[in-house]
């Protein structure tokens, strides 16, 4: 099997969420007849239909639904995946953790040490009055 188009699927994505071929277009800036030739091809490839027609709507179809839920994945976590690489081209990241009397400091500083990747920008700070221990890589 080869792989898909993942615009052709970014698109289905947009009908799927938008709840019609012209929202999704609208939200998209391209026109109705694009998003409807680019879900056609999605679905001779995926060799099914994507959605059925209720009244002058949409309605997903099984293999819609069930195609929506990993591109709504896919989709989401590669949001999430820019949302973070910008976020850290901006700035370090850092890390603050207010520490409970009860817990050892030393056994918190090995926690947070080895949830540290070697070389990544964050500096972590454990406070707890009195006491103030940091750390940085």
């Amino acid at each position: 099997m080869s792989h898909i188009n993942y615009n052709h699927l970014y698109y289905f994505w947009h009908v799927y969420k938008e709840g019609s071929v012209v929202g999704a277009a609208e939200a998209l800036y391209l026109t109705p007849q694009t998003i409807t030739g680019q879900i056609r091809a999605l679905e001779e490839r995926l060799q099914g239909k994507l959605f059925k027609r209720k009244g002058r709507g949409l309605e997903p179809s099984e293999l819609g639904e069930l195609v929506y839920r990993y591109a709504d994945k896919m989709f989401t976590l590669s949001q999430e995946m820019l949302d973070i690489v910008n976020y850290r081209k901006e700035s370090n990241l850092l890390f603050d953790v207010g520490v409970a009397d009860a817990l050892s400091k030393r056994l918190v500083s090995s926690v947070l040490n080895a949830a540290v990747v070697e070389g990544e920008p964050i500096h972590l700070a454990a406070s707890n009055p009195p006491t103030k221990c940091y750390w940085s890589n």
